[in-house]
């Protein structure tokens, strides 16, 4: 796939970066907070994500002399998004079970009900009842667009566990859909 002048430039800017140019590595943080909030909400909650992006950034800064390819950047920095909201979502785990509190309940806060389904609802309601490893999934194919070896990358899985993970994701949101339309239907 051809290189677009955005990528580019965000290239010449992990280069920059790289030699120590904080101006640039700024530049390059601004650009992909929006991107990487949104996979940390997707992977972990929407109130832990600042403070997982936040954990993110600090590796990405610390890190970024080390990534041998700057073209890869964004698969990089997700995929430090992705260990940092497993480190969350273990902590979190490791904490309610020190609370000794009872098990969550299965589809809690994610499902807070939209009133007046219409196509884009549904899907989105949809989506918060899914797992927050297929969301990140699906977010990362269709709202940031990228390929089955980008995903691979971002995640640390391989290539072919992207395709069936993807697969189940689709199955899943599919049933969900289905499901909510007949409980519509029956209301």
């Amino acid at each position: 796939m051809p290189r677009g002048d955005d990528q580019i430039f965000e290239e010449l800017l992990v280069v920059f970066a790289q030699g120590g140019d904080t101006e640039a590595l700024e530049e390059l943080v601004q650009r992909w907070i929006p991107r990487l909030s949104r996979h940390a909400v997707l992977m972990s909650s929407r109130g832990a994500a600042p403070d997982v992006v936040q954990e993110s950034l600090l590796a990405i800064a610390r890190g970024i002399r080390g990534l041998d390819d700057p073209a890869r950047f964004g698969a990089w920095a997700q995929r430090i998004v992705s260990n940092k909201c497993a480190d969350w979502v273990r902590r979190e785990r490791r904490e309610r079970a020190t609370l000794d509190r009872g098990p969550v309940e299965a589809l809690g806060q994610n499902t807070d009900r939209i009133a007046g389904h219409d196509g884009v609802q549904s899907v989105r309601a949809a989506l918060r009842m899914l797992p927050p490893e297929r969301r990140a999934l699906l977010a990362l194919r269709y709202a940031d667009g990228l390929t089955d070896g980008a995903i691979s990358e971002a995640l640390g899985i391989p290539k072919g566990t992207v395709k069936s993970r993807l697969h189940a994701a689709r199955e899943e949101l599919r049933r969900t859909l289905e499901h909510q339309e007949n409980h519509d239907e029956r209301s």
